[in-house]
């Protein structure tokens, strides 16, 4: 078998080198179609990774990280929870969780505190009923605080050891200035609370607690801080062994539980996201089964699924306009491959003829396209990439602008769509081939004085039916007055809405190109009955060549009108799309400039051109 394969490799490398010419053509449509089926995801993808880039990055819509997670459990919602009740949750997000994501990790951040009790001065009586609250405040830790704040004033707390010390509090100065405690100072917790489940039954607690410094953010729009620092106002910072061993002597001290996990998204290209989403509901339906009640009050799931939707939707507009193209070429590869397996018909029958099976000669032409396609793949990608790039410097038709190119990627996504491309022009190199196999000497020469009669779709008249829906779709257009994608709202703003209306104009390209193979030879035999006339030895043997020989020109001649009928219809389509979309603007807008009157100010604006 290997030998078979190699003997079949051998001579289908031997056929490629004798016939170059033609097999570098065929390469270099294989290649051009590879390119330009390539290059369109790889340009949708590079386009929407910008545009997301900037929307997260560049000009954030919020002031969090982009790819952040803030998981969250409030007490308050739910039911109060004990500190064990969140130990296979925590566990699960710090451990579990980033490696589930296969995002990379910058850093995790864990929030407990507990459900706000009254700040009471250190006297004697009943603070329930007796006495008033200084403030309403929270204790509660988050990880690694020490080396994102600074201590205004005082020191950082030392850890509870025993439930007999008072605990020790860092306190924000928002909270010193409403109720002017000082470092140095002892208070009171205390609060009551009804029993979860029993409305009869009330929960006391009551500590006291030393203010031992005031701190602030170092940097507020870090990426540490999950909360803004209004949150913290009211909140007694604790180191975490603190609030454990606080929780000894509680019950229900977790009022509010958080985690804020905030990775590196910034390598999160278009073929990751379906995964990554998919990968994001995992973390959460794990999450919520450890810990029922938790949510998730920020991530990236709505700006991946918006980046998703715009690459689907740029990526299937391209394609719709790029399948004339697309036609055209691989239309142009079977045409080579037919004239090179017409050059080899006698070959062909020879072989057969010898004993040479029809599988024998479909595996050669088989291995030929293998080699062709491999060297056309890997030309192609690598064309389309840069296909993709040239793509993003436009402005509009044919206008380029000197800007930085597009950051693009190959990914499996966009090799795939090439292996379609290969695989779909290797049959239309391979269907000629198959024909010609089943053939011997006998039957090749039978074809030979067949050869004069109209193909299959002339003697059906299947160019004269394909001109009704032309025709009638022309009449539309015309009463229309536009393509249905020009409209602006709703679902007439694509070209889905009425694909045949969108399609008329290759259609109508295509079918009066057949029209015109048609009547091709009537028109060659009546100029060579007409060049009779004429003085000269060239025009009379030209013309009479071509009236005897017309149909072995019909495939050139075709791929000739339709590529001159869809460069002009691509062309015109563009310029029309540039002017509509230029009118379009100044008919919302109304002028080049725009002057809204925002009042009078004093304030002297920095930034601004000195310019009018």
């Amino acid at each position: 078998m290997i030998q078979r394969t190699l003997a079949i490799l051998a001579v289908a490398a031997r056929r490629l080198w004798h016939q170059r010419g033609m097999g570098l053509s065929l390469l270099l449509g294989l290649a051009a179609a590879v390119a330009l089926t390539v290059s369109i995801p790889i340009y949708a993808d590079a386009v929407s990774y910008r545009v997301l880039h900037e929307r997260l990055y560049v000009k954030p819509e919020s002031d969090y990280p982009p790819f952040s997670f803030l998981f969250r459990y409030v007490g308050s919602w739910n039911k109060y929870l004990e500190w064990e009740d969140c130990q296979k949750a925590d566990t699960f997000l710090t451990e579990q969780a980033p490696h589930i994501l296969g995002l990379p990790l910058r850093m995790v951040v864990r929030h407990f505190k507990t459900d706000r009790m009254g700040l009471y001065p250190p006297s004697e009586g009943n603070y329930e009923s007796d006495a008033k609250p200084l403030a309403y405040v929270a204790v509660g830790f988050a990880t690694d605080l020490e080396s994102h704040i600074e201590i205004l004033e005082g020191r950082f707390p030392a850890p509870l050891t025993n439930n007999t010390d008072p605990l020790e509090v860092l306190v924000s100065p928002k909270l010193v200035e409403e109720t002017g405690i000082q470092p140095g100072e002892e208070y009171v917790l205390y609060y009551v609370r009804q029993a979860e489940g029993d409305s009869k039954v009330k929960v006391t607690f009551q500590y006291p607690v030393r203010i031992v410094g005031i701190w602030r953010a170092r940097d507020p729009h870090e990426d540490y801080w999950f909360y803004r620092q209004s949150a913290f106002r009211e909140v007694l910072f604790v180191p975490e062994a603190s609030y454990k061993q606080l929780a000894k002597g509680m019950k229900g001290e977790v009022g509010l539980a958080l985690w804020s996990l905030v990775f590196d998204g910034s390598a999160v290209r278009a073929s990751d996201v379906v995964p990554l989403l998919g990968r994001i509901a995992m973390v959460r339906n794990k999450a919520t089964a450890l810990l029922s009640g938790m949510d998730i009050a920020r991530s990236p799931e709505d700006a991946l699924t918006s980046y998703r939707h715009t690459v689907r939707l740029l990526t299937l507009v391209l394609y719709v306009f790029s399948v004339p193209i697309m036609g055209v070429i691989l239309y142009f590869i079977s045409l080579v491959a037919g004239v090179i397996v017409h050059r080899q018909r006698n070959e062909i029958a020879m072989l057969r003829s010898r004993g040479t099976t029809t599988g024998q000669v479909i595996g050669i032409y088989a291995m030929e396209g293998l080699i062709v396609g491999a060297l056309a793949m890997v030309i192609g990608v690598f064309g389309g990439e840069r296909l993709a790039q040239v793509m993003g410097l436009t402005r509009s038709f044919l206008v380029f602008e000197n800007r930085e190119l597009l950051v693009t990627t190959i990914s499996w996504n966009s090799v795939r769509f090439g292996l379609v491309a290969v695989v779909v022009a290797m049959i239309a190199a391979i269907v000629p081939a198959i024909g010609a196999a089943r053939a011997t000497v006998v039957t090749y020469k039978q074809e030979l004085a067949r050869s004069l009669r109209p193909p299959f779709w002339q003697r059906a008249f299947l160019d004269v039916l394909l001109m009704v829906p032309a025709l009638y779709g022309y009449y539309l257009l015309k009463q229309r007055g536009t393509i249905s994608f020009l409209e602006t709202k709703g679902a007439e703003g694509s070209p889905f809405s009425n694909p045949y209306l969108f399609l008329v104009p290759t259609m109508f390209g295509f079918s009066l190109a057949l029209m015109c193979i048609r009547i091709f030879p009537t028109v060659m035999r009546l100029l060579s009955w007409l060049v009779n006339a004429w003085r000269g030895v060239v025009p009379v043997l030209t013309m009479r060549h071509l009236a005897r020989t017309a149909r072995q020109y019909t495939g050139p001649l075709l791929l000739l009108m339709l590529t001159l009928t869809l460069a002009v219809f691509t062309a015109s389509m563009a310029r029309t799309l540039d002017d509509y979309t230029v009118d379009r603007t100044y008919y919302e807008i109304g002028a080049d400039y725009e002057v809204v009157e925002l009042g009078e100010s004093q304030t002297t604006m920095t930034g601004m051109g000195q310019g009018g």
